[in-house]
């Protein structure tokens, strides 16, 4: 999936962080600027879940269904990446309902969705919301949803929490995040992230591209 010159709106919860101001959105933001995306907005709070009840979600509630809504006709979007995650969730009905909700709402403006999944966790709590996703996101985002278990670890790139992301960790689920989004367009691209600043706890990525640029 392209970004060059693309509106890229990344949806997401501490990790991503109000504004990218979180380890992964600190990653994330550069990385998608490097890649060519003509603008980067953030719709991002900590403690975020998808559903429920809770003041708190993105999807939860009609109030909450508007002021999404309301933030992708401001982003003017291109390509939607959502990153939530562990937080509580709501029912699996509840979730389902959520989701739906967001892929309709997505598509209505055009834009192209990708949903990365919650990380793995050690905390018992969190991952069984992350199991939550992997069950009942596939059958209705079908290959718009990917899963973050590969990229990220319940140790190591953590903070003392076991739950946030150390700028090391975060680099590491950015770059898969990235191939992700290559995945997506059907064009599996090979990426270089020179990111030893990024290790040392600054944001900024250097991308090259390994292999030809193929549209998508």
């Amino acid at each position: 999936m392209r970004v060059a010159g693309k509106r890229v709106h990344v949806v997401g919860s501490s990790s991503v962080g109000e504004g990218g101001t979180g380890t992964l959105g600190k990653t994330l933001e550069p990385a998608l600027r490097a890649l060519g995306a003509s603008a980067v907005s953030f719709d991002a709070k900590s403690g975020r879940g998808l559903a429920g009840d809770a003041g708190n979600r993105l999807a939860g509630t009609a109030a909450q269904r508007q002021a999404f809504a309301e933030a992708l006709a401001t982003a003017k979007p291109d390509v939607v990446l959502v990153v939530l995650g562990g937080n509580p969730s709501g029912s699996d009905a509840q979730l389902t309902e959520a989701l739906h909700f967001v892929s309709t709402a997505v598509a209505a403006t055009r834009a192209k969705l990708l949903w990365l999944g919650p990380p793995v966790y050690r905390d018992p709590t969190a991952m069984a919301v992350t199991e939550q996703y992997e069950r009942l996101a596939p059958p209705v985002l079908g290959a718009t949803y990917r899963s973050s278990l590969p990229y990220t670890d319940p140790t190591a790139g953590r903070t003392t929490d076991g739950v946030h992301f150390t700028a090391a960790g975060a680099y590491t689920w950015a770059r898969g995040i990235l191939h992700e989004l290559d995945a997506a367009g059907g064009h599996p691209l090979r990426w270089l992230l020179v990111g030893a600043a990024a290790a040392a706890g600054a944001g900024a990525l250097l991308l090259r591209q390994r292999g030809r640029r193929v549209s998508s």
